[in-house]
This record gives C-alpha cells, structure tokens and sequence, in this order.
C-alpha cells in the first residue's frame, strides 16, 4: 500500500469515527518534532466549521500545488468532511472535473497522470507556516 493511500485510509477512519470529537486534525509522519502548545494555540483562531488547512502547500511540480507532509498540516473538521465525501469516496479526479476515477489513469510505466488533490469545492486556507 502505498503513503497517499494510508494517509486517504487514515483521514476516512477519522471521518467515520471521530468526526463529532474534533475540531481539527494534525496530520504529520513519524520523524515529525511539533510543539504541541504552539499546535493548540495557533488554529485556535480558526473556525473548524469551515473548511480550512494549515501548513505547506508544496507547488514545485504541480501548479496547483498540494498539501505537503513535510512538517505536518491541520485540516479543520469541514475539511475533512469535504476531503473524504467529495474527494476521496468519489474517487474521482476533482480538479480536473473528469469521471474517470484518478487510479486507473495510468502513463506507460504504471505512473499516474494526475496527483490526489483537494476539490475546487474545498476551499483552503492558503496558510504557510
């Protein structure tokens, strides 16, 4: 399995177990350091019931850019909402308004053509810590 599809995994598991229990989710790798009252402080000043993310929005290769897990990022409870029903269940390429699901649109080789990103319908917050 690859690392897109734990971290899709994990943000559906959340979505239909803890969903109600969260306000926001901090998504980062193991080797991650984060200071946990600076992580409290700062998305406190953000409304979970609008879709928001914090942190880096990696834009080297892909115009558009994509959330990066380099340092971690937070997702507000509407985004996640907004992640998992109108992304990652329709599986579908959302960005492009295309019906094909993104997994099968291979290039040669087996490498997809498009990467995962959040619909149009999500609006994030442009935030870069």
């Amino acid at each position: 399995m690859n690392l897109i599809h734990k971290v899709r995994n994990a943000f559906e598991f959340i979505h239909d177990k803890y969903i109600d229990e969260v306000d926001l989710v901090f998504k980062s790798d193991d080797d991650t350091y984060a200071i946990i009252e600076n992580l409290r402080f700062l998305p406190s000043h953000y409304n979970a019931s609008k879709p928001g993310y914090l942190g880096f929005i990696f834009d080297k290769y892909v115009t558009n850019g994509y959330m990066s897990g380099w340092a971690g990022y937070v997702i507000s409870r509407q985004g996640i909402k907004q992640l998992v029903q109108n992304d990652i269940r329709e599986n579908k390429c959302p960005y492009l308004k295309t019906n094909k699901k993104s997994r099968t649109q291979r290039r040669p080789g087996n490498r997809e053509v498009f990467s995962e990103q959040p619909s149009s319908t999500f609006e994030f917050t442009r935030c870069v810590w």
